[in-house]
């Protein structure tokens, strides 16, 4: 087997269409000379260069002394001819291409395979085009293949799996005395219908997969929480910390109630029964917050004043979880129309 310097390379430059590709010596495959027509082509018509002159534009294209040389020799004729048919001419000549290059070709084309061992795997759609751009070189050799010859190459070349089941879909139409629709199509429309049948396997694999994987991570206890279900309450009080925590908070208070009652709030609350009652059940631990402030006279009688402007229930006021330690309202309800409603959380505030 011939090494990978042994043949020529196409050279594609930075902008593809600035300048025209050039080729390294060595021997020249056919799959080369049409991209370098392709991009030839892109050259001439991005430089607007005139059809009489694009065959001179290729000198110095071609690296091989061969090449090179059986061009300056003819160069006088070659720069006469068409870029069409001097590319023909380039196929004819024997120093560019063997004459019995399409033998050895089509040999290559009847033992090629689909690649599944690729990442990703070659689809079966991709895998149709090459071998209907390999068979398009040999279109005008004694090697042209027919459409059936490309079904049978491309049969030849998927793997055994979608091999399997397209014969099994063969056979299912046979037993119902209805002609295949496979073969009953050009091979484009063979290749279609067949990329059609990998994809829907390829997409039932994947379905499976998620499935057993599924099953798996249930069955697997490290994927399951070992912590076992808490109250709501213990779940709001985490959700707390992790708040605290993302505010940067120093203090963090481990019950959200107001600090217990002193006696002198005891005295006020018991003097001014008219404006409102306590709950001598109200007892609650003390806290470690801050801007706390003793229940004084003056609360008192502002607590009186809004009695007599309002007959409507003012609305409950709650500590937002953003500011549970720093509030200076812990929790009030206040009744304009009754006296003898209880306060359940007593107003405090700073002075």
């Amino acid at each position: 087997m011939k090494q990978k310097s042994d043949w020529a390379e196409l050279i594609i430059p930075a902008n593809e269409h600035s300048t025209p590709p050039c080729v390294t010596a060595g021997k020249i495959t056919p799959e080369l000379l049409p991209e370098f027509k392709r991009l030839a082509k892109s050259h001439f018509l991005h430089k607007n260069i005139a059809p009489e002159e694009q065959v001179t534009r290729l000198w110095g294209c071609f690296a091989d002394p061969r090449i090179d040389s059986w061009l300056e020799a003819n160069k006088v004729m070659l720069c006469k001819l068409t870029f069409k048919v001097f590319m023909a001419k380039l196929w004819d000549n024997p120093i560019v291409l063997d004459r019995d290059w399409y033998k050895s070709f089509h040999k290559k084309l009847r033992t090629h395979r689909l690649d599944v061992e690729s990442n990703p795997p070659q689809t079966v759609f991709n895998f149709a085009n090459e071998i209907i751009s390999h068979a398009n070189l040999l279109l005008n050799s004694p090697c042209k293949q027919s459409d059936e010859n490309l079904c049978e190459i491309f049969e030849n070349g998927i793997d055994a799996d979608l091999g399997t089941r397209l014969i099994k879909a063969c056979h299912t139409h046979i037993k119902l005395k209805d002609s295949h629709p496979l073969f009953s199509m050009t091979f484009s429309m063979f290749s279609a219908k067949l990329a059609l049948l990998d994809e829907d396997h390829s997409s039932q694999n994947c379905r499976i997969f998620d499935i057993a994987q599924q099953i798996a991570n249930c069955s697997n206890p490290a994927s399951c929480s070992s912590t076992p279900l808490t109250n709501s309450s213990a779940g709001n009080h985490a959700s707390g910390k992790r708040s605290n925590k993302a505010t940067g908070s120093t203090s963090t208070p481990s019950i959200n109630h107001p600090p217990k009652l002193t006696d002198n709030e005891c005295t006020l609350l018991n003097k001014n029964s008219d404006c409102c009652t306590w709950s001598d059940t109200h007892k609650f631990p003390p806290l470690t917050g801050e801007n706390y402030c003793e229940l004084t006279q003056a609360d008192v009688d502002s607590a009186c004043r809004c009695k007599g402007k309002s007959k409507s229930t003012v609305a409950a006021v709650g500590i937002d979880s953003s500011d549970e330690e720093n509030s200076n309202i812990v929790s009030a309800v206040l009744e304009g129309s009754d006296s003898k409603d209880e306060i359940s959380m007593m107003v405090r505030t700073s002075h």
